[in-house]
């Protein structure tokens, strides 16, 4: 009986996992940030399973403090392995708060490797 035949059953397709990273300052946000946690990701994760998708969003105030992401050597690079995992979909809000600065000499300083973003941080604005 080959594949085509109509008396082989068909085989289900496989459920997919879509990541989606949320990204603010620590402090600011709460209320933007609650919102999509109760009101708009539990529909859209509805959506997604009628279309066979589980939709399992990334948010790192939990589990990483202001004083991890100060103290903590490995923050900026989890952050980095996170947004790479959840591409294409990152959401970004912005704010009045820049957020934390890492310096150079440390090893989340170090995570930026490129000559023209080391310059802009070497000015003091911060691009977090």
């Amino acid at each position: 009986m080959s594949s085509n035949d109509p008396g082989t059953p068909r085989q289900a397709p496989a459920w997919k996992t879509v990541h989606v990273f949320v990204s603010s300052t620590f402090n600011d946000m709460h209320a933007e940030r609650d919102y999509l946690v109760k009101e708009v990701f539990p529909e859209l994760r509805d959506w997604c399973e009628e279309r066979k998708l589980r939709l399992v969003d990334i948010d790192l105030r939990w589990g990483v403090s202001e004083a991890d992401a100060t103290h903590n050597q490995r923050v900026v690079e989890v952050c980095l392995q996170n947004i790479d995992r959840c591409r294409p979909f990152f959401l970004c809000f912005l704010g009045q708060r820049y957020g934390w600065i890492p310096g150079l000499g440390s090893p989340s300083g170090r995570a930026f490797s490129f000559e023209d973003v080391r310059g802009q941080l070497t000015g003091g604005a911060s691009r977090t």
